[in-house]
């Protein structure tokens, strides 16, 4: 292959590396992309602003109190709503089991699955139900005690993907409901 070709090769494929992510911020803004946490125009309200309107009820068990309060930061950062227009209630469920047996019948891993069902009362509208479900794994080991902190902290871990998943679905409900209703 010859130098000048080599080089016209070499310049074209330089060129197309810095057109894509130019064309890329083209494309995305001609169909109609928009950040779903950006401060909208004045008289709308966007999805923090509406999660920050959400009063959230306590929920019954151990692992529904750690939900609320995760749910509590992810919605209200700055204090629970005087004058909610959304209402929040819900449960939670943990079942675990055991698995990953040895040669001499010990299990050496577990695996917890929990699963949240979430209703948002909205006033003057039908209620949404929003459902959300993570599982993790921890360690089996001789002592009970640290069997028990491991499966705790899957809990835990599983809970903060929960609380996570279930904010998109809310906010992905809220801009959907804005574009469509222009609520």
């Amino acid at each position: 292959m010859s130098r000048d070709r080599k080089a016209y090769f070499d310049a074209t494929r330089r060129g197309l590396v810095m057109a894509v992510p130019v064309l890329s911020v083209l494309l995305l803004g001609g169909c109609g992309f928009q950040p779903v946490y950006a401060r909208k125009e004045a008289g709308s309200a966007g999805a923090v602003e509406q999660l920050a309107r959400i009063k959230i009820r306590t929920f019954d068990n151990r692992e529904g109190q750690i939900l609320h309060n995760l749910l509590l930061d992810r919605f209200n950062p700055y204090g629970r709503p005087t004058d909610p227009d959304y209402v929040l209630s819900g449960d939670v469920s943990v079942s675990s089991t055991r698995s990953g047996t040895q040669l001499d019948a010990t299990t050496v891993r577990g695996q917890v699955t929990v699963s949240s069902t979430v209703i948002l009362g909205i006033k003057g509208e039908e209620n949404q139900e929003f459902r959300s479900q993570a599982v993790a794994s921890f360690s089996v080991s001789v002592s009970d005690y640290a069997t028990e902190v491991a499966e705790d902290g899957a809990v835990e871990r599983t809970l903060r993907v929960i609380a996570d998943d279930l904010r998109l679905q809310i906010v992905t409900y809220f801009e959907k409901r804005r574009l469509t209703h222009g609520a």
